[in-house]
């Protein structure tokens, strides 16, 4: 394509997916949120997403994205990082003629964050008609797979639909929160991840607010529950916002399903540990819920993955959660 044509790409691509910063401010969710500083937190992970997603839209070459990716602050990086995964995801979808991107993005050594680059591809299939459905259908398909969480085929390829269910509930969180549907055509086994994903969303929809997100998942069936609180311990140890009192109460209030909470903290405690950077926020969770520190548990997290020599990704994804949680046990 000539210069004129890459000006022209360039121009309907910023026209046609660009995402106004209004689209992730907690008055046009109708987010519930009555603490300020919570607010302004909530608030500027979706501000940090979109500046990835806009840069993944503008920069047609990976080392010039990761370089605007890396002057992001590091505690809202992998978010941008999450962002600029769903703006690859969606144009590798709409330019099918040209190489895959996703695949060199997610496997670069300057990404330090392939937990969030799972996630941001459920996004970008979220808003690609048809696109979770095949997901799904290659996730069933029975392909080996790898621990390596920053190739194409590892087990990390699950958090797919963690990204896809909370990006659904974010958006529509009045039919997947309140009305707790779910997707019909998610097949059984897919469906833990989605609503893993749904859980993370509950502390952005209720305002980092620990008895709402607490009664919120009080109402949906307790089949569902645990998966719920996975995503509620993921999303309070990486994105913060509670305090140590915040995180006790949420970790009682669990019950029978405090281990899943400590999974989501695992998980979480992984990603930042990887990416070499750990907020106070994340210190402070996993001291509260695993009485570790970050890097025990991420040893932890990592030692779990041994040998899941399963049919699937998804049934290797459940094992290695039942693990975990089992240690918290």
């Amino acid at each position: 394509m000539n210069q004129s044509g890459n000006y022209l790409a360039l121009a309907v691509k910023r026209r046609l997916l660009k995402i106004s910063l209004s689209e992730v401010s907690t008055e046009r969710r109708r987010f519930i949120v009555d603490c300020p500083e919570k607010q302004q937190r909530i608030e500027a992970v979706g501000t940090f997403f979109l500046k990835g997603y806009h840069a993944a839209l503008e920069n047609s070459h990976c080392d010039q994205l990761h370089d605007l990716l890396g002057d992001v602050p590091l505690e809202y990086q992998g978010f941008a990082y999450e962002g600029a995964a769903m703006g690859v995801g969606l144009l590798d979808r709409l330019q099918p003629w040209r190489d895959p991107q996703f695949p060199g993005f997610l496997s670069s050594e300057q990404n330090s964050y392939p937990y969030l680059t799972h996630v941001g591809l459920g996004w970008a299939l979220a808003r690609f008609p048809g696109g979770m459905h095949r997901f799904c259908q290659s996730l069933s398909a029975g392909q080996l797979f790898t621990t390596k969480a920053s190739s194409s085929c590892s087990i990390l390829v699950c958090l797919v639909l963690d990204g896809y269910g909370f990006h659904q509930s974010f958006f529509d969180w009045e039919r997947y929160v309140v009305a707790m549907q779910e997707p019909r055509f998610l097949p059984h086994d897919c469906l833990p991840i989605f609503r893993q994903g749904v859980g993370r969303s509950l502390c952005f929809v209720y305002g980092m607010d620990a008895d709402r997100v607490a009664k919120a998942i009080g109402r949906f069936p307790p089949s569902s529950q645990a998966d719920l609180w996975s995503g509620v311990g993921l999303a309070m140890a990486y994105a913060g916002g509670l305090s140590a009192a915040d995180v006790g109460h949420l970790l009682q209030t669990a019950g029978g399903d405090a281990a899943a909470v400590a999974q989501g903290v695992a998980f979480a405690a992984k990603a930042r540990q990887r990416a070499g950077f750990i907020p106070e926020h994340t210190q402070l969770v996993c001291q509260t819920v695993w009485r570790q520190s970050v890097e025990n548990v991420s040893k932890l997290t990592d030692a779990k993955l041994a040998q899941l020599s399963l049919s699937s990704m998804t049934a290797a994804y459940a094992l290695w959660r039942e693990r975990i949680q089992l240690a918290f046990v």
